[in-house]
């Protein structure tokens, strides 16, 4: 990644650190189990915006119902973050948030099936009252969020050695993506009518079902022998602050909880409000990962009235996939000596072209259509190349972020990358930004 991340600076973890063993080769069904959470944590938000047009005559509703399922994903991140955080900064804390993110899940799958149970004439009648079976299954699918999008740097750091860490960390980054990107084509494939949204529902049920039985056969919480000094380092924190919470807890209850919340406000607050390079990536990242993570919720909705379902579904799986594959790619490069000396530059240069790509596709529809007729095929090689070099910021921002955070948990720091990018995915979804965008059209 950089020189302090693959040498083990010696300044930040001394010798004494603790003993490092083989990374082990189970380490590849934990990141399995993790991606496939992350994975289907995004089909599931985004189930019934891939099919926009059907799930608006199948449940009775309107766009705005859409848009308020898709915004209760960032609201919901934001007030389950800061317990997750806290969570994953204890010994075994990574693995009892996953598979809790799981179960979540499954829930959520579930829940929201309550309504196609009912008569069709009982569900016309009340098709407002029974919508609160979708908001709270989405709600709770949301909260499930935390625990694998703001631990991919903890996750690599606890079971790869730190030649793969980089690598283990976009995988684990970009599954999320990848989620989105089988619902571009999931939804489309099996709902051609309205009638075929439970359909939809029913074999994300099934998906929800395998995860929480892989989930609950994966390893323990880590590794029996650390697998560098950085995570040996991490491990025996956590349990000294862990022996320290337990005595507090036995004398002083919840506000033992309250002190530590407390501890990790204080975190934030030296981390994000005062003039660091960190908080700069903070308000980098968050801007251009909020915009694109909303952006990429209402594509099919969005272009609903300029091309097919079809091509809309086309255009978010290419970027989304091309995202993908920056995101692995430039992981896999950061961890290259060559190229962790520019790492600066690498990132500058990708989200410079970024912008530029993305430029030129606003350009290219409407409502500017500045460009004239556009060939289809011109859109989707545009779309492509603008996700490419979007997704390979990802990685490198996380494992950016917990080296300029160092001692901070990576979970804290990721935690505050994540928490920046939806905020601004609830502003980007707020009612006052919908009139405004209304209004100019």
């Amino acid at each position: 990644m950089s020189a302090s991340i693959n040498q083990e600076s010696a300044i930040l973890l001394p010798a004494g650190t603790g003993h490092v063993g083989k990374a082990e080769a189970r380490r590849w069904w934990v990141l399995f189990v993790f991606s496939y959470a992350a994975g289907l944590q995004g089909l599931l938000w985004m189930t019934y915006s891939s099919v926009p047009e059907q799930s608006q005559a199948y449940l009775g509703t309107g766009s705005s119902s859409l848009d308020f399922m898709l915004s209760e994903g960032p609201i919901a991140y934001v007030l389950v973050l800061l317990p997750c955080t806290w969570l994953l900064s204890k010994p075994g804390g990574l693995r009892i948030a996953v598979v809790a993110s799981c179960v979540m899940c499954l829930f959520a799958s579930v829940f929201r099936t309550v309504p196609v149970w009912l008569p069709p004439a009982f569900r016309s009648a009340h098709a407002g009252p029974l919508m609160w079976f979708l908001y709270i299954a989405q709600f709770v699918n949301a909260a499930a969020a935390p625990p694998t999008q703001a631990a991919p740097s903890l996750l690599s750091q606890t079971w790869f050695s730190v030649e793969q860490r980089t690598t283990a960390t976009a995988i684990a980054r970009v599954s999320n993506a990848g989620g989105r990107a089988v619902g571009f084509f999931l939804g489309p494939a099996i709902v051609h009518a309205a009638s075929d949204v439970p359909k939809l529902l029913y074999a994300e049920i099934a998906m929800s079902a395998v995860l929480v039985a892989c989930a609950l056969a994966s390893p323990p919480s880590g590794p029996r022998v650390p697998p560098s000094r950085s995570a040996s380092a991490f491990l025996k924190s956590s349990e000294r602050t862990a022996d320290v919470e337990t005595k507090a807890l036995s004398t002083s209850g919840p506000r033992s909880f309250a002190l530590s919340i407390a501890s990790m406000l204080r975190d934030y607050w030296s981390l994000l409000c005062q003039p660091t390079r960190f908080a700069a990536l903070v308000v980098a990242f968050g801007l251009q990962m909020g915009m694109y993570g909303a952006w990429s919720g209402v594509l099919p909705l969005v272009l609903s009235s300029q091309v097919s379902a079809y091509e809309a579904a086309l255009l978010g799986f290419v970027n989304t996939v091309a995202g993908i594959v920056g995101g692995v790619v430039s992981g896999w490069l950061a961890g290259l000596p060559r190229f962790a000396a520019h790492l600066k530059a690498t990132m500058v240069s990708l989200a410079f072209g970024a912008a530029i790509a993305f430029g030129v596709l606003a350009v290219m529809l409407k409502p500017f259509s500045l460009l004239g007729a556009v060939p289809y095929w011109l859109v989707a090689v545009v779309c492509s190349l603008a996700g490419l070099l979007r997704g390979g910021l990802d990685p490198l921002a996380f494992e950016l972020g917990a080296e300029l955070a160092f001692p901070t948990p990576p979970g804290t720091a990721a935690g505050a990358l994540t928490m920046a990018s939806h905020l601004t995915m609830i502003a980007r979804f707020s009612p006052f930004h919908r009139r405004r965008s209304s209004s100019g059209r």
